[in-house]
C-alpha cells in the first residue's frame, strides 16, 4: 500500500500543501463533476452526424445510408434497416455509395459505381474511391458522387 504523509518534513507538503493519506487501491477515476454518467453504448458511438447535400437535402447518419438513383439495402446494411436516399442524375449509379457508422468512425464505400466517388478530407488532396476499399470520413469532408451531386459531413448542432 502506498501512502502520502501528512507530516511537514520540508519536502512534499511545502510544495503542495497538506495531503491526506490514501492508498492507490482506494483511488478512483471519475468523470467531471456534474456530468451525467454515460452508458457504454454512448461511449462507443460518435456524436450524431448529418450529410448536407448540394441539393439542399439533409440526411441524418444514425444508421447505414445507401445513396443512388434507385438504392437498395446492401449486404453490409442488412443488419440494420438502412436509410435509402434517392438522388437524381443520369451519371449516378443505381447503387452508388454507402455511408455507415463503426463506433467513432463514419465510413464511406463506393458500391462499384460507374462514374465514381471522390472524397476530399480537410487538409488532404482529393482522392477517388476504389470500390470495396472503404475509408473513414471526418467532419468537414466533401464527397462528390459522379461529379453530379455532392455532400459535406457535419456534426449535428
Amino acid at each position: 500500500m502506498t501512502t502520502c504523509s501528512n507530516q511537514s518534513d520540508g519536502g512534499f507538503d511545502q510544495l503542495f500543501g497538506s495531503t491526506v493519506a490514501r492508498s492507490i487501491e482506494g483511488a478512483a477515476v471519475r468523470e467531471s463533476v456534474g456530468a451525467r454518467p454515460r452508458s457504454a453504448l454512448e461511449r462507443d458511438q460518435q456524436p450524431p452526424r448529418v450529410l448536407i447535400f448540394s441539393t439542399g437535402q439533409r440526411v441524418l447518419v444514425d444508421r447505414p445510408v445507401v445513396l443512388g438513383r434507385s438504392p437498395k439495402p446492401t449486404t453490409e446494411s442488412n443488419q440494420t434497416s438502412p436509410r435509402l436516399v434517392t438522388l437524381n442524375g443520369p451519371l449516378l449509379s443505381r447503387q452508388h455509395a454507402e455511408i455507415r457508422i463503426d463506433r467513432w468512425q463514419t465510413i464511406i464505400d463506393d458500391l462499384n459505381s460507374v462514374n465514381g466517388t471522390e472524397v476530399t478530407i480537410p487538409g488532404e488532396p482529393t482522392r477517388r474511391l476504389q470500390p470495396g476499399l472503404p475509408i473513414s470520413l471526418v467532419v468537414g469532408t466533401r464527397v462528390d458522387l459522379a461529379s453530379e451531386v455532392s455532400f459535406v459531413l457535419e456534426e449535428v448542432a
